[in-house]
């Protein structure tokens, strides 16, 4: 009779730890961004941020039980633009002003998300993330040179969709944000995969709100762009 216990025992715990799985996925990708609005108090657009310029960004990700998510990533956004801009003193004396803009952002969020919906045909994931934004903005000009900078901690509850997850090639789009005293940020996406055994590739197109409140010079926004532009990514699932 023990025999048959310890038996039954060890069939139960195979079976629960059967139904317990781990996976994960490391990526990395590149956004073709441009950008337009005002980052401290300077028009982007003056400046040429309205030309796409690639920024790198990475992700790991565990996959537990097949529903919970947990993940990190990590983008990275260094744009440095001149260029010379006119304006006048008083409204009579016109001139020529030479304006240099550094702009430096690091944005890292760390991911937990549930799938309320699991299947061959759709994955619907609500999830939660906390995203670290630290930005700096050097401006010169014929004059002057300022120098701002913030961290922000905002948290961002959002949905994720998946068409077809369990075929080669699927549709994923997925939307977040969040506003705080300090600013706001919302970031949509969207786009295709294919996966070929344990690799992927992507493309898409990502649009994102950023507000960074009273970092700048004489109380002015650090930033308030919106940034936009196609994206692809690669990576390894195990």
């Amino acid at each position: 009779m023990r025999a048959a216990a310890l038996m039954i025992a060890a069939l139960l715990v195979a079976s629960d730890a059967s139904a317990f799985s781990v996976a994960g996925e490391l990526a990395a990708r590149g956004w073709f961004m441009s950008a337009t609005g005002t980052a401290d108090g300077t028009d982007l657009g003056k400046l040429g941020f309205d030309d796409a310029k690639g920024a790198p960004e990475f992700r790991g990700e565990l996959v537990l039980a097949e529903r919970h998510h947990l993940g990190i990533t990590y983008l990275r956004i260094r744009r440095d633009e001149s260029a010379v801009v006119s304006g006048t003193i008083l409204g009579i004396i016109r001139f020529d002003d030479p304006v240099d803009l550094d702009v430096s952002i690091d944005d890292v969020r760390g991911h937990y998300g549930y799938s309320v919906l699991a299947s061959r045909w759709l994955d619907l994931q609500p999830f939660l993330e906390l995203a670290y934004l630290h930005g700096e903005v050097t401006t010169k000009d014929l004059f002057t040179t300022s120098h701002a900078d913030k961290s922000i901690v905002l948290p961002m509850p959002g949905l994720e969709l998946v068409v077809a997850p369990a075929f080669p090639v699927h549709l994923k789009a997925r939307a977040e944000g969040m506003g705080v005293g300090q600013g706001h940020l919302v970031d949509v996406q969207g786009g295709a995969e294919a996966q070929y055994a344990s690799f992927f590739a992507g493309l898409g197109y990502r649009h994102a709100d950023l507000v960074v409140n009273e970092g700048g010079t004489n109380g002015r926004d650090l930033a308030d762009a919106r940034l936009k532009g196609l994206y692809v990514e690669g990576g390894w699932r195990f």
